[in-house]
């Protein structure tokens, strides 16, 4: 908690916190700006106007959209008669992730989009050959780098978004096996340039659940991705959509890697 202190209408003190959370520099840039009529449009007409007695408020919104506590100073009579009161802020704390990733996804995302739509242009050769089958080769690289990049944003953003509380889920009834399909279609061409076997195993007897469908298949393509990255060439990832023990349906993913020691076990 940082605070101010008004004397006789006028704003006399001021902490560092304070000055810096309402964006002031000083005390008399404060005064210079308007001062508490500035600051506190509300809290200075009633202190104009009420007497001496008048009850105060609990609390005031800023012309800077914070709002603070107002109290009577504990100084209050301790010379002459003057009245104080404390305005009272919340320490402002770190700067929030959410609203910086928030812009920083719109300002990657919007080139990305277009940088993606260029290479699947080129790509597509929709205007002619390119005149050379290497360039088609590059083309589709922009493409696959674009898509990674944009996926990347993509999950920062819903980190940010769970960490703040505003992850927005969209649950409805889907089928599992069908959420892992695609998954496992998307991942194809990495399991391809690992040199490892990639297969979809039996789904037939799993029936749509409520889930959020593009949240689980994020999580599905990251154990995927993981799991081609810890198999050797020449091995093999399994996903399948079953029916567990307990009732409940999973998608599981197996692979033939080296697994996790004990010992990284109980530190994970």
């Amino acid at each position: 908690m940082t605070a101010a202190l008004i004397e006789d209408g006028c704003i006399v003190a001021a902490s560092r916190k304070f000055l810096e959370a309402i964006g002031v520099p000083s005390l008399l840039e404060l005064e210079a700006r308007g001062g508490l009529g500035a600051l506190a449009p509300e809290l200075a007409r009633l202190l104009a106007a009420a007497n001496p007695v008048a009850p105060l408020p609990a609390n005031v919104e800023l012309a800077c959209a914070m709002r603070v506590e107002v109290q009577l100073s504990p100084l209050t009579g301790a010379v002459g008669d003057k009245r104080r009161i404390l305005l009272l802020l919340e320490a402002p704390g770190p700067m929030p992730v959410w609203p910086f990733l928030a812009k920083l996804s719109h300002e990657v995302r919007t080139p990305l989009t277009s940088v993606i739509g260029f290479a699947e242009l080129l790509g597509a050769q929709h205007l002619g050959p390119l005149g050379h089958e290497r360039y088609r080769g590059y083309a589709d690289d922009i493409l696959s780098s674009a898509r990674h990049a944009l996926s990347l944003v993509d999950d920062l953003l819903d980190i940010a978004k769970i960490r703040a509380g505003r992850i927005d889920l969209q649950v409805g009834l889907h089928d599992l096996a069908v959420i892992a399909g695609e998954a496992v279609a998307a991942m194809a061409p990495q399991a391809l340039a690992a040199s490892v076997s990639l297969t979809l195993g039996p789904t037939s007897a799993v029936g749509p659940v409520h889930v959020d469908a593009r949240s689980v298949k994020q999580i599905v393509l990251n154990l995927i991705s993981n799991a081609i990255r810890s198999t050797p060439a020449g091995g093999r990832v399994d996903v399948t959509a079953e029916q567990v023990q307990s009732g409940e349906t999973a998608i599981v993913v197996s692979d033939t890697g080296p697994g996790i020691s004990p010992e990284a076990i109980a530190q994970a």
